[in-house]
């Protein structure tokens, strides 16, 4: 199967993070630390499925999420452009539903679209 496939992407890409308790603080402080070092590390994440495939991922800011999704969609976003290294060239965007709350939190992938 061939990397460049959406439906391999998203097989590799896949992760689902959920975590809902009592509405105290200690729950959101450990959501707030989830929620950093998930942040902090998902670029390395990504890089770590997707560099032994000759592609590259970088984590876009709110701004670029927004002009690739659209306003309307980038609420709750979180979104990892995928590189040809060689080219620096866009093929794909990972998008991940990131919500958060006072007493839960939810990440996972939503879709893999083409550039």
């Amino acid at each position: 199967m061939s990397i460049l496939d959406r439906d391999y992407l998203k097989k590799i890409l896949y992760m689902k993070l959920y975590f809902e308790g009592p509405s105290d603080w200690s729950i959101r402080e450990y959501i707030e630390v989830i929620d950093d070092y998930l942040l902090e590390r998902l670029p390395v994440i990504a890089n770590s499925v997707l560099e032994p495939h000759g592609l590259e991922a970088y984590m876009l800011s709110e701004d670029e999420a927004c002009r690739v999704l659209g306003e309307n969609e980038c609420k709750d976003k979180v979104v990892i452009a995928i590189q040809d290294p060689g080219t620096e060239r866009t093929l794909f965007y990972a998008v991940y539903i990131h919500k958060t709350g006072s007493n839960t939190f939810e990440f996972q992938l939503k879709d893999v679209v083409s550039a």
